[in-house]
């Protein structure tokens, strides 16, 4: 849930320092004094610590209602899972064989919450990066009897998997994520 701001943030210590400037101004013949209490105030004391406990529960109503009216419907927030995504990797130059990256490895990102705070990112698996790249899509369909070049390494547009004219696949374009620094 989202966290709902204080209506009014006064504390005990604010407000009796509320009480002793109006005091002065109010009731010039009488000091309110805390460290040498008279029964004036004794009494602005205890306003105070009650005012500062009243107005921290009503700042607190809105998250109540908010928690009630969910209660009521019997809505309940579904467990955590983490976010996936794909993520593209290079290796030095050609000349490398490639590397082993272990599942849980940090990445760098400069993506950020609301909150400005970068937000951490790890692969889930072990990956092998090699350096190689995709020349050519190939497709096939054994009801349509059909194999195809779907996309190749001259062509500069993102092409589709999973979809053909006559047949019924769901299309899911594939772009060249190469392009785009992680």
């Amino acid at each position: 849930m989202d966290k709902i701001p204080m209506i009014h943030n006064l504390s005990k210590e604010d407000l009796i320092r509320s009480i002793k400037e109006l005091s002065m101004s109010y009731t010039p013949h009488w000091r309110f004094d805390p460290d040498n209490p008279d029964i004036g105030t004794t009494l602005g004391i205890i306003f105070a610590d009650m005012q500062a406990d009243t107005l921290h529960r009503y700042s607190e109503l809105p998250l109540k209602w908010r928690t009630d009216y969910f209660n009521n419907l019997h809505a309940s927030l579904e467990p955590e899972q983490p976010a996936y995504g794909y993520v593209s990797f290079r290796v030095v130059n050609d000349e490398v064989q490639g590397t082993e990256l272990p599942a849980g490895t940090r990445l760098t990102t400069d993506v950020t919450d609301n909150a400005g705070d970068i937000i951490p990112v790890e692969t889930r698996e072990d990956v092998f990066v090699a350096p190689s790249t995709l020349q050519a899509v190939y497709e096939s369909n054994d009801k349509l009897d059909y194999i195809g070049k779907l996309w190749d390494e001259t062509e500069e547009k993102p092409f589709c998997l999973f979809w053909l004219r006559w047949g019924k696949f769901a299309a899911s374009c594939f772009y060249d994520w190469t392009r785009f620094s992680v």
